[in-house]
């Protein structure tokens, strides 16, 4: 009896045993899958942000290349302007809808003839005040924007039209039998741009169709509503449309927009329903058979595994390998060939969209697809064609002499020409760039950079060809260069803060300064600030650069004090992003009390521009501003898109007025505004404070007006700290 109480119980225990394996088996089976789906997503999401990335920086250089060649447009009468306007187009393939230039009174004349003031649009203002500039999407349209300088000075800006189609071909997932789709959204997940087949199109909100569709997403919402805020990247899961889907999302680097990868969960579920049921009766038969069945699994997922990569692997449109695959099997593909060279590749089709616009996309596709092949059949065994994204190809080439690359691009370029579709010949061209391989320890990433940067110059001097060389390694070199001798001086702290002093308008007596960062070498030269300053923004030097400032002024007023010299109230810039960063309040009070600064000897000027990023979070930085001690000053009023209730709330104690309304004074309009801004000031509790003024007429209107504080070279330029010192 007891033994077989004992047997009863050892059945049992092995059937609980057996059911809580099978539990965990199927758990981990699912996990695994669902990690496999995760990483394959993030491939795919890093690849489509570098394609984005890569896309926008070209735009802005395209901008670039505009602005130099009309910075002298101001010396031109309006016909001129409009003539050379309108011929823009003509100076290089550009991916622009149409193009425009503004001088600094917010007069734009456009490629489409149209002439019109957009001096309040966001765009004119941020670029004026020489800042590159990207819109949200409006009507399927992107806007950017550069400044453009005269030697050192501001002139006015070159802007251009970007249509969201030539951004939504770049979100393409290639994997996965193409059944993918993405997003581009910003902070608040408003969708930026779609691609094809995505079902939430541009100016839908994200999160708030998901929850829409159903309440069960909510908790996927608030993971990822919580990751956008920490600036993380992250996967959830959701239903739409009663439809299981797994998404990945990733900063994209541009603005605050983010970059979602969406594929549907029927993609893999078929691979893992098979699994679950085999198993399912393997485990039937006995527990040893579970043993054996979750060897048998293991096997398995093995070969999903390679299935995925599978799939990575591989372009739909072609059939053939995709720049995933040419990346991590580059290295073995060259030790193929023992006795060759290597080269990589960059091949783009010219004017490929405009065979889509003319034709059709299936017209694409064919001609895509003939190119494909055609380079294959050229290649013969001397090397690998991949399908990138659009009409860009990659290829790796082998050969003994250099004239083998020419003589085989020749036949190619030759046969592309020839390509014909219903009987007629398209007479398409294309742009190679050419890399050599020198350094097998070279990163593909850069390899195909450089590559295609040779590319992008053969396609700027309309050249079929170019190889990369030392000419083209140089731009590299130089911005790098640049990059280190700033963070050379960081170290060696060749930064300081020179002082610019503000005026009692009435009795004309120094009553403060604000700060500008200048920096002086060892060998005593000064570096422009426009040549570094752009720099530290676009690479995030700029939160190094304000803490060396601040550091710099607490440790002058340290020095003042206690060599008993007279101290004014000294104004700091504060970057935007260093607002964002949530330890700077930290910094600011244990540096004044490193120093033992009294507060009120700080002011912090907050531009304008800053309010309409994230008011509540800066109202709440602003109180914790005035809690320590600090001032806190608008600067740059009249530029941005701030609201009087805005200001109102932001509880700011001097507002400053931008040097572009100063220098208005004199008509009819400027002087309304300023004398209105200036009564505002005033009605808000708040000190009025001009800035850029440099002439007697200006200085006398702003008296006039009641204005409290005047800054200027009417009165001084920026001083270095001895020199200012030495005033009070």
């Amino acid at each position: 009896m007891k033994r077989n109480w004992k047997s009863v119980l050892t059945m049992v225990g092995l059937g609980c045993l057996f059911i809580f394996s099978f539990y965990k088996f199927n758990q981990f089976t699912t996990q695994q899958m669902e990690y496999q789906v995760q990483v394959s997503l993030e491939d795919v999401s890093v690849q489509n942000i570098v394609n984005i990335r890569r896309e926008v920086t070209e735009n802005f250089k395209d901008l670039q290349a505009v602005s130099k060649k009309i910075k002298n447009f101001v010396h031109l009468n309006q016909e001129e302007i409009k003539e050379k306007v309108q011929n823009i187009e003509n100076w290089g393939n550009y991916d622009f809808e149409y193009f425009g230039i503004a001088n600094s009174d917010g007069v734009a004349y456009m490629s489409n003839g149209i002439t019109k003031n957009i001096q309040k649009r966001k765009y004119f203002r941020q670029s004026i005040k020489g800042n590159k500039y990207i819109g949200n999407t409006v009507d399927k349209e992107n806007i950017y924007s550069i400044p453009i300088y005269d030697k050192d000075q501001i002139i006015g800006i070159v802007f251009a039209i970007y249509h969201t189609k030539d951004l939504e071909s770049l979100l393409t997932i290639e994997s996965f039998h193409k059944e993918g789709y993405m997003y581009i959204v910003d902070k608040k997940s408003d969708v930026i741009v779609n691609s094809e087949k995505s079902v939430i199109h541009s100016n839908d909100n994200f999160f708030k169709d998901l929850l829409k569709d159903s309440k069960e997403n909510l908790d996927s919402c608030e993971k990822m509503k919580l990751d956008f805020n920490k600036g993380r990247q992250g996967s959830i899961q959701y239903t739409f449309q009663n439809t299981k889907k797994y998404a990945h999302y990733m900063r994209l680097g541009i603005k605050d927009w983010w970059l979602i990868t969406v594929v549907p969960y029927t993609v893999f579920d078929n691979r893992i329903t098979p699994i679950v049921a085999s198993t399912q009766v393997i485990c039937g038969v006995s527990f040893l058979m579970v043993l054996i069945c979750i060897l048998l699994v293991y096997r398995k997922m093995n070969k999903n595994q390679n299935y995925l990569r599978q799939l990575a692997y591989i372009d739909s449109l072609t059939g053939g390998y995709n720049k995933t695959y040419l990346k991590s099997y580059w290295k073995s593909e060259i030790e193929k060939q023992t006795k060759k060279k290597s080269a990589i590749l960059v091949f783009n089709i010219r004017k490929f969209r405009m065979v889509n616009e003319m034709y059709s996309s299936s017209v694409g596709d064919f001609l895509l697809k003939n190119v494909y092949f055609m380079i294959k059949r050229h290649l013969r065994r001397n090397g690998i064609v991949v399908h990138n994204q659009g009409d860009e190809f990659i290829i790796l080439y082998h050969y003994t002499f250099k004239d083998e690359i020419i003589q085989w691009i020749e036949g190619v370029m030759d046969e592309l020409y020839r390509i014909t579709y219903d009987n007629s010949v398209l007479k398409m061209k294309g742009t190679i760039g050419i890399y050599e391989i020198v350094d097998m320890n070279t990163n593909f990433d850069k390899m195909y950079d450089y590559a295609n940067m040779a590319r992008k110059n053969a396609k700027e001097k309309n050249n079929s060809y170019r190889f990369f060389n030392d000419t083209l390694r140089q731009g590299e070199l130089n911005y790098k260069k640049q990059e280190d001798s700033i963070d050379k001086a960081m170290e060696e702290k060749e930064f300081y803060a020179w002082f610019q002093p503000k005026y009692d308008s009435k009795n004309k007596q120094i009553i403060g300064a604000e700060a500008l960062a200048r920096w002086k070498k060892k060998d005593g030269s000064l570096v422009p600030p426009n040549q570094f300053i752009p720099i530290c923004e676009e690479t995030g030097r700029i939160l190094k650069l304000d803490r060396l400032i601040f550091d710099n002024v607490c440790m002058q007023l340290y020095n003042w004090i206690n060599n008993g010299k007279k101290i004014v109230p000294i104004s700091i810039n504060v970057s935007r992003a260093y607002l964002e960063n949530p330890e700077v309040l930290v910094f600011l009070k244990e540096s004044i009390e490193k120093y033992q600064i009294p507060a009120q000897y700080i002011q912090l000027e907050i531009t304008e521009s800053s309010l309409i990023e994230n008011e509540e979070m800066l109202e709440n930085m602003i109180q914790k501003m005035h809690d320590i001690g600090f001032k806190v000053l608008l600067d740059d009023y009249g530029v941005g898109y701030s609201s009087l209730q805005s200001i109102n709330s932001m509880n700011f104690d001097i507002l400053k007025i931008d040097k572009s309304f100063i220098d208005t004074i004199g008509s009819e309009k400027g002087n309304s505004i300023v004398r209105h801004t200036i009564a505002l000031a005033s009605s808000l509790g708040m000190i009025s404070v001009a800035e850029g003024v440099e002439e007697e007429k200006q200085y006398q209107f702003l008296v006039e007006c009641g204005c409290d504080e005047i800054q200027g070279y009417y009165f001084s330029r920026p001083l270095p700290p001895e020199e200012f010192v030495r005033l009070l």
